[in-house]
């Protein structure tokens, strides 16, 4: 038995013996591939017919407990955007922070504030605002920006990374606690959006 090029579905030959089992994979990849194609179309109809929308550009679930999650931004061309809007909503084993890193580097340009009672839902929640200034970009937080038990909502900026002349990418976005023994729970999530030039 042979298979089409594209999605690897079966091509039967008269001599083949047809199985219930290859009929049912091919149809799984071919519901699989029209899903994601009806998903892309309306979310860049979306995009186009509301001009200025925010368009989803991440929407990750931290599948298994780490101390850095770093989440692939190389896909996103920064001058097609005037900002970006991050929305993390994390869960630790601590009352520490979570710093805000870009393209794997030391350097912290934020945190997401952290406390490890299940009944404070709205700690580990921070919406970012990345504004982009090519080559330079800048970071404002707003939310819960502290992880004393007597906060109020706040507003804090920071200047971002500057990047390389040319340069319209960046490669990561990573939250990482400081030590080994803290550590960001599985089931932890973040969004990021991007507002369309």
């Amino acid at each position: 038995m042979t298979k089409t090029t594209n999605y690897q579905l079966n091509q039967w030959a008269k001599s083949d013996r047809v199985m219930m089992d290859d009929f049912n994979a091919d149809n799984a990849k071919i519901d699989a591939a029209l899903k994601a194609n009806a998903d892309a179309i309306a979310a860049e109809t979306n995009a186009r017919v509301a001009g200025d929308a925010l368009v989803k550009l991440v929407d990750l679930t931290l599948q298994e407990e780490t101390q850095k999650w770093d989440i692939d931004l190389s896909g996103i061309d920064l001058s097609e955007y005037q900002k970006l809007i991050v929305c993390p909503h994390l869960r630790g084993n601590t009352n520490q922070w979570a710093y805000i890193h870009f393209d794997n580097t030391s350097t912290e340009y934020g945190n997401v504030p952290m406390i490890n009672e299940p009944t404070r839902q709205n700690f580990g929640v921070c919406e970012y605002t990345v504004l982009l200034e090519l080559p330079n970009l800048y970071l404002l937080q707003m939310g819960i920006t502290s992880n004393s038990t007597t906060v109020t909502p706040g507003l804090s900026g920071k200047r971002g990374p500057t990047l390389d002349s040319g340069v319209t990418h960046l490669s990561t976005l990573g939250f990482w606690f400081g030590s080994a023994s803290y550590h960001l729970l599985e089931n932890s999530t973040v969004q990021i959006y991007g507002l369309k030039k």
